[in-house]
């Protein structure tokens, strides 16, 4: 068997209990989650998800559709009258 290493992280007492509980409804402890985090990234060689800070063309785009400033298309053909 290969030496194992001991990794010590801090975190905030509520988000462990909000991610264990997540976890054991999944049958995952957190000490498998965190294997299985670090197989991923061990085999895509980076972090298995996209980490980006949106433009500030994005940010206002989203700020805009979150506050209803958007216009909701129903279909297709509205679409392109507006166009």
């Amino acid at each position: 068997m290969a030496k194992s290493a001991v990794i010590n992280i801090r975190v905030e007492e509520k988000q462990k209990e909000n991610i264990r509980r997540i976890l054991d409804k999944l049958g995952v402890s957190i000490t498998d989650a965190v294997r299985i985090f670090f197989a991923k990234v061990e085999n895509e060689k980076g972090l298995p998800f996209d980490v980006r800070i949106p433009s500030k063309r994005l940010k206002k785009s989203i700020i805009e559709v979150e506050s209803g400033k958007t216009k909701r298309i129903q279909d297709v053909k509205s679409f392109l009258s507006d166009v």
